[in-house]
């Protein structure tokens, strides 16, 4: 698997992102299908236990998309939005990323591309955190049904996807719960907050990514792992292997295509 732009959530984001905080556009309804096509709604939020230092965590993003084998990658959207994860968070609220309609079938991934991810502290600073790869690109099961609509929910774990490196810059890996429901009730409120009741949970996973770049399912950087950021802007991971010994590796974020 390759690598390229990063936050979707669904994606309940429990896709990622939604309107937390400041959008571009907004949304407050969604498109109605007809024929043999569906509707999916994408929404965001995180669940993220106290992060100490850390008072806010925003993720903007300008692209979902969704794969499936017969039509490959079709874009929901590419409205650029901003979420405030850890407001989501203290409110216990979903915040609506995308509706679409698509045609009737299954799909097997969601691809957020994320166009930066901000992190500010007690003291009032704000710097930006950086990512083995801007394009976020999530193994799920989505079915679509005609006439119907299916929920994808992206619970961003912010608290176990934000890593603070040796010289006090941040990376961001992130850690995604993603949760799917087939003929969903959703609606779209005010501050374009999701509201979702009913449907039959369809599938429930959590994915992270690696230093690659790469989503993978249940994974997380332990506190085995230490981070930092070169002067070129490369990071550099070092992993302890025990008895003494260490496993370091550097990438170059943004370098390597995604499939």
């Amino acid at each position: 698997m390759n690598k390229k732009n990063f936050l979707a959530i669904a994606l309940a984001l429990p896709i990622l992102l939604m309107g937390a905080g400041c959008a571009s556009q907004t949304s407050t309804s969604t498109p109605a299908s007809s024929g043999a096509n569906g509707t999916v709604v994408v929404s965001l939020t995180d669940t993220a236990i106290d992060m100490g230092n850390i008072t806010g965590v925003t993720l903007t993003e300008n692209k979902i998309e969704f794969h499936s084998a017969t039509s490959g990658w079709v874009t929901a959207s590419e409205d650029t939005r901003t979420f405030n994860l850890l407001e989501l968070k203290s409110k216990q609220e979903l915040a609506f990323v995308a509706s679409t309609s698509l045609a009737a079938g299954n799909y097997d991934k969601i691809r957020v591309s994320v166009v930066e991810i901000l992190v500010t502290t007690k003291d009032g600073a704000t710097v930006a955190a950086k990512l083995p790869s801007n394009k976020i690109t999530i193994k799920t099961t989505i079915n679509v049904e005609a006439g119907a609509t299916t929920s994808v929910n992206l619970d961003v774990l912010a608290d176990v996807s934000l890593h603070l490196t040796g010289n006090g810059t941040y990376i961001f890996t992130p850690v995604i719960k993603i949760e799917t429901r087939n003929r969903a009730s959703v609606t779209v409120g005010v501050a374009n907050r999701v509201h979702l009741e009913k449907g039959e949970r369809a599938s429930e996973t959590t994915e992270g990514m690696d230093i690659d770049g790469e989503m993978k399912s249940n994974f997380k950087f332990g506190t085995d792992h230490k981070f930092d950021i070169d002067g070129e802007g490369r990071i550099r991971v070092t992993s302890t292997l025990g008895e003494g010994r260490t496993k370091v590796k550097i990438v170059v974020p943004g370098k390597v295509e995604l499939e």
